[in-house]
C-alpha cells in the first residue's frame, strides 16, 4: 500500500486575531519584532520628564555650598528614591496587568484616564513648587546671597524622598498603564520591548543633554533663571496635559487652531518625533480651547507667584537693611558717647572740670 501523503490542517483563521490572520497561519508571531511608533513616544516622554526632575534637583543639590557630606547624602537620597519609586512602579503595574491578561480583562479605559489625569496635576502642582523654590536655594533672590545654603537646606531627606519618588513613580506607571492593552494581546506585545528601548533612549539623550548644558552653566543668576523656566514649563505640560485627559473623558472642547500636516504623521504632529519631545511642555498639533485656556493660566499663574516671591525677598531685605543701618547708627552713637566720656575721664577715674 503506498504511503498516504501527509495533509496539513492549517489553523482556522477565525481563531486568530485579525493581525495574525492577515499575515497567514504559518507562524503566531512576525519574525522580526515590529515597532510601535505610540509605544516609542509614550516611552520617550515620560522618561524625559524624569530626566528633567532628577537633573533639576540634582543641580539644585551640587550648587548648595551645604558641604560634601550634605552633597553625598542628598544626591543617594535622590537615587533611592527614584530606585524605590522605579520598583514600586514595576510591582503595581505587573500586580494589574497578570490578574487582567489571565482572566481576559481589559483596564476600563475611563478610569485609567482620570487616574492619569489627577496624577499629572498633582505632579504640576509638585513641579511648580521646585520652580518657585530654585531662585532662593540658589541665593538669587534679594537678601538671599549670603542665605543660599540655609535655603537649600529645606530640601530634607523626606522632602527629597516625596518629591523626587512621587514624580519618578508617577512616570513609569503612566507607561505600564499604556502598556497594559499591548500585554494582553500577543501580536502587539511583541512590539514593546524594542519600541519601548528606543524611547528610553531618547528620553535618557535629551534629558542628558539638558543636564549637562544645566550643569555647565555657571553664572548663578542665569542657572536660576533657567531651572525655573524649565520646570515651571514642565509643570505648566503636566497641568495642560492633566485637564486635557478630564476632556477627553467628559467631552473636548473647540479646536482653536490646527497646525500644518497630518495629526498623526506629520512633521507638527504631537504623537511623533520630534515634536513629541514637546509634549510634556504643552504641545499639541490642535490645542482646543481648555488646552489654551490652561497653558496660559497656569503660566501666568507662576509668573505672578515668581514676582510675589521676589518682591516678598525685596521687602525683607529693605526691611533687613534698615534695621541694619539703625543698628550701625546706634553703634557709632554708642562709641562717640564712650570716647566723650573717656577724653572728659582722668586715667585715675577722676573727672576733669573745665
Amino acid at each position: 500500500m503506498p504511503a498516504r501523503a501527509p495533509t496539513s490542517h492549517p489553523r482556522p483563521t477565525h481563531l486568530l486575531s485579525p493581525t495574525i490572520a492577515a499575515r497567514g497561519t504559518r507562524s503566531h508571531f512576525p519574525r522580526r519584532a515590529p515597532l510601535n511608533a505610540l509605544t516609542c513616544r509614550h516611552s520617550n516622554r515620560q522618561i524625559l520628564e524624569a530626566c528633567i526632575i532628577i537633573g533639576q534637583f540634582r543641580t539644585v543639590i551640587k550648587n548648595s555650598g551645604l558641604g560634601d557630606d550634605y552633597i553625598r547624602s542628598s544626591l543617594r537620597t535622590i537615587w533611592l528614591a527614584a530606585g524605590v519609586s522605579a520598583c514600586l512602579a514595576l510591582i503595581v503595574i505587573l500586580c494589574v496587568a497578570i490578574p487582567l491578561g489571565v482572566l481576559g480583562n481589559e483596564l476600563d479605559k475611563t478610569a485609567a484616564i482620570i487616574i492619569e489625569g489627577v496624577s499629572k496635576v498633582i505632579a504640576a502642582i509638585c513641579i511648580a513648587q521646585l520652580s518657585l523654590k530654585v531662585p532662593k536655594w540658589l541665593g538669587v533672590l534679594p537678601g538671599m546671597g549670603s542665605s543660599k545654603a540655609r535655603g537649600a537646606a529645606e530640601l530634607t531627606r523626606r522632602a527629597l524622598l516625596f518629591n523626587v519618588g512621587w514624580n519618578i513613580w508617577r512616570e513609569l506607571a503612566e507607561i505600564g498603564v499604556f502598556l497594559i492593552p499591548y500585554f494582553l494581546q500577543p501580536e502587539l506585545a511583541v512590539s514593546v520591548p524594542g519600541s519601548g528601548a528606543i524611547g528610553i533612549a531618547i528620553g535618557l539623550a535629551v534629558g542628558g543633554i539638558i543636564y549637562l548644558i544645566t550643569k555647565l552653566t555657571t553664572k548663578r543668576m542665569a542657572l536660576a533663571i533657567g531651572m525655573a523656566a524649565l520646570t515651571g514649563w514642565l509643570s505648566t505640560g503636566l497641568f495642560v496635559g492633566g485637564c486635557h485627559e478630564f476632556e477627553e473623558v467628559w467631552g473636548e472642547t473647540d479646536v482653536v487652531f490646527t497646525m500644518p500636516g497630518d495629526a498623526a504623521t506629520g512633521f507638527w504632529s504631537h504623537k511623533i518625533m520630534p515634536m513629541a519631545l514637546f509634549k510634556p511642555f504643552g504641545y499639541s498639533h490642535h490645542p482646543t480651547v481648555l488646552i489654551v485656556c490652561t497653558f496660559w493660566l497656569w503660566a501666568a499663574l507662576l509668573c505672578v507667584l515668581h514676582a510675589l516671591k521676589y518682591l516678598q525677598a525685596k521687602r525683607k531685605a529693605d526691611k533687613a537693611a534698615e534695621k541694619a543701618t539703625i543698628a550701625v547708627a546706634d553703634g557709632e552713637k554708642a562709641d562717640a558717647d564712650l570716647a566723650d566720656k573717656a577724653r572728659n575721664t582722668t586715667p585715675a577715674g577722676e573727672t576733669i572740670s573745665i
